[in-house]
């Protein structure tokens, strides 16, 4: 799938939001890393499952980190960068955006 595609699709509007609204081009004013961003959103109470499978999609489609970053950066107006944190691209961001949910899952 190309971007604009995947930018139209409704598996990821949960993950498009969160990009588009929390992690935008001031996105450290809700936290200082993407752990605190979710923290201070209530660990994305209500949309967590969304956001989950959305980064899983992701993770695991044929996109490279360019056409992800085109994805994220060029349809969903991003702001956050993988290496402001030290992600070694796209990828890694999702994984952990996946074990942040399941972080909050956890009894």
């Amino acid at each position: 799938m190309d971007p604009e595609t995947l930018d139209k699709s409704t598996e990821l509007a949960d993950i498009k939001r969160v990009f588009e609204t929390l992690l935008h081009q001031d996105w450290t004013i809700e936290g200082k890393t993407l752990e605190e961003v979710l923290e201070n959103n209530h660990g994305l109470e209500g949309t967590r499952d969304g956001v989950r499978d959305g980064a899983r999609i992701l993770i695991e489609s044929s996109l490279t980190d360019r056409r992800l970053d085109d994805l994220i950066f060029g349809y969903w107006d991003a702001g956050y960068e993988p290496e402001a944190e030290g992600f070694d691209g796209w990828r890694e961001v999702l994984r952990e955006i996946v074990r942040l949910c399941d972080a909050y899952d956890r009894p």
